[in-house]
């Protein structure tokens, strides 16, 4: 039914799908969204690189708030301190390497006790990508060193269970986050 409705992107979508799939209006809302890259992170960057433009009225700029609204819809945000962890852990992917923010990406990390483990882990099991030059931020928490065989990595007493809560990540813990790290790791 929704076949001849669709044209384009939204079209192939709906068509990827199996029939059950097709079925169900929250598959194929993701499908077609996704075929738009109507994603959370392309809402973010939309939001984060929008200008006003010289002859476009400050009303008509400030509207576009939905951008921010649009981000937040399709992150499912809906209480404030969702918005915060939100911000918190867009603030921790711009500090730390591409390949650890593609990976964080990938597990759609939420939580910045969560990104911090995750991020950790991912450095020491690739730590081979990191030879050339001690991964930034990290370089405090994991100390490099060669071992007998030649090889580089972590040396074994500095690889930690879990992070401590000292703002490690290069972010301010408040009282709220720092309490919500507790609750994490415990």
């Amino acid at each position: 039914m929704l076949q001849g409705v669709l044209v384009g992107k939204a079209q192939v979508a709906l068509l990827s799908l199996s029939i059950e799939q097709s079925l169900n209006y929250d598959m194929v809302k993701t499908a077609v969204l996704r075929a738009y890259e109507l994603v959370p992170e392309a809402f973010c960057q939309k939001f984060r690189q929008y200008r006003k433009a010289d002859h476009q009225p400050f009303v008509e700029f400030a509207w576009e708030k939905n951008l921010l609204d649009r981000w937040c819809v399709a992150q499912g945000i809906k209480m404030f301190e969702q918005l915060c962890d939100l911000i918190i852990m867009e603030k921790f992917r711009n500090c730390v390497p591409d390949r650890v923010t593609i990976y964080l990406n990938e597990q759609r990390v939420t939580q910045i006790a969560q990104g911090a483990i995750l991020g950790d882990e991912f450095t020491i099991t690739h730590w081979g990508v990191f030879r050339e030059k001690s991964p930034p931020h990290h370089s405090d928490i994991t100390p490099w060193r060669e071992f007998p065989n030649g090889s580089v990595g972590p040396s074994k007493s500095s690889v930690r269970q879990s992070p401590q809560i000292t703002g490690e990540v290069g972010l301010p813990v408040s009282g709220r986050a720092q309490a919500s790290l507790v609750s994490t790791l415990e």
